[in-house]
């Protein structure tokens, strides 16, 4: 089987973003703002939705359980595998309702982690391919 590693491949014009300690990255679109000083964040055109990347050494990553996925407030679960977990959980109420997504891999020494969030002017497709560039060392 081929790690989330080596599959991980940035459209053409993505910005790529790396946690603190340049374990893990994703990419976010061109159109989206990267700031210099907060490599691991990128923020959607018009507050449209957001994105960061973190290590977390020494966890393991393991597909989640029916209670782990009821106690995260899992709506809708993409992948669930030793190899990558992607879920969104429940969009938020209100005037500007956000949905959050999460993924997981494994990377050497820990797990790279993502959050996802986004309102209507992203659609589940980009956070899709977004989620595809996962990718840890």
């Amino acid at each position: 089987m081929v790690s989330p590693a080596l599959m991980a491949q940035n459209p053409t014009g993505w910005k790529v973003l790396h946690d603190k300690t340049n374990t893990c990255q994703m990419a976010v679109p061109a159109d989206w703002k990267v700031a210099p000083e907060t490599t691991w964040m990128g923020q959607a055109p018009n507050n449209q939705g957001d994105a960061e990347i973190t290590f977390q050494p020494g966890k393991t990553l393991k597909p989640l359980s029916e209670m782990a996925q009821k106690a995260l407030n899992v709506a809708k679960m993409f992948e669930n595998t030793p190899q990558r977990i992607f879920w969104s959980s429940q969009q938020t109420n209100g005037d500007h309702p956000i949905t959050p997504y999460a993924v997981r891999i494994a990377a050497k020494g820990g797990i790279c982690a993502g959050l996802i969030s986004t309102r209507s002017g992203v659609s589940e497709d980009v956070v899709k391919k977004i989620a595809s560039t996962f990718a840890g060392h």
